[in-house]
């Protein structure tokens, strides 16, 4: 049986008429008796007779209509619930990042938040760009991102813009490019490079930087977390592509970063979110701390 055709049962019994629950529900009285035929083909006693030119309810109909009320408190009950959630400033929010975005935002979200506002359940996830929207089952905000130039973002995501980011050059900083400025491309023709793996937006850009040097970079290394590659930068043995401001000092020790001449490299960096979780008051006040945190960047 259909909840809602049970529910025109009970307006039945309190309103009289099938017009007099059209005029209610805003509906057409014929939608109505095709309804409430509906839901008597669904069950095997009579719901309604004919008392004249009215049609009332049998004594199953009226306990059936008594359900209906039922039915009516208890969507009322979950409606409540619903909006409490929604406006519970306390709430628990869950936040994924991947690892250079979890650097920047984590702890300061957690200062900015401490013993006032949403519960924060944090979570590192360092995944190829097309897994992020799936993500948003499982979290309520994504920290992504993307190629500025790619695809954009599935159209049933709710996007909030947190930062454009530049894309350097990572060399250690006893190396003799540390003392550029900027690093003209033709000087890492022969230089060994930490490559990153496929699906990544590193991944596009190191190629880009391959296309401005003319040739293909030597790979020395494989390394996708940014702060394993910090490490080896520093070493001295590869160069790498890393963002100039959210992977943090205490990561690039031992590291200097340099754009190149003539070319931008840069990435985009979004929240992402499913529309019902933005409804949340708690969801609304994190977000709002992480633009406030991407803007001081």
């Amino acid at each position: 049986m259909d909840p809602y055709r049970i529910l025109l049962l009970r307006e039945l019994e309190e309103h009289g008429s099938v017009a007099a629950v059209a005029r209610t529900l805003g509906l057409s009285p014929s939608a109505v008796s095709q309804q409430l035929a509906s839901l008597q083909a669904s069950v095997d006693v009579p719901l309604t007779r004919r008392d004249g030119r009215r049609l009332v309810l049998t004594q199953a109909g009226r306990t059936l209509a008594q359900a209906g009320r039922e039915i009516a408190a208890a969507l009322a009950n979950a409606k409540d619930s619903l909006r409490r959630y929604e406006q519970d400033s306390h709430g628990i929010v869950r936040v994924s990042a991947f690892h250079s975005a979890a650097l920047s935002f984590f702890r300061p979200l957690i200062s900015r938040l401490d013993g006032d506002g949403p519960k924060l359940y944090l979570v590192d996830a360092d995944v190829a760009e097309a897994e992020f929207p799936r993500m948003t089952g499982d979290h309520d905000i994504v920290i992504a991102h993307r190629l500025p130039t790619g695809d954009p973002w599935p159209e049933e995501m709710t996007v909030v813009p947190l930062l454009r980011e530049e894309v350097d050059v990572a060399v250690a900083a006893n190396h003799p490019l540390a003392q550029e400025d900027a690093i003209d491309p033709a000087a890492l023709r022969d230089t060994p490079w930490l490559t990153f793996r496929t699906g990544y937006p590193m991944t596009p850009l190191t190629a880009v930087v391959a296309h401005a040097v003319g040739s293909s970079l030597p790979q020395a290394h494989h390394i996708n977390d940014l702060t394993v590659a910090a490490t080896i930068v520093a070493s001295g043995t590869a160069v790498a592509l890393m963002p100039r401001r959210t992977m943090g000092a205490a990561a690039l020790d031992g590291v200097v970063l340099r754009p190149l001449k003539g070319i931008v490299l840069e990435r985009q960096i979004d929240a992402l979110m499913r529309p019902e979780a933005i409804r949340r008051t708690a969801v609304q006040r994190v977000l709002a701390e992480l633009q406030a945190i991407a803007a001081g960047l």
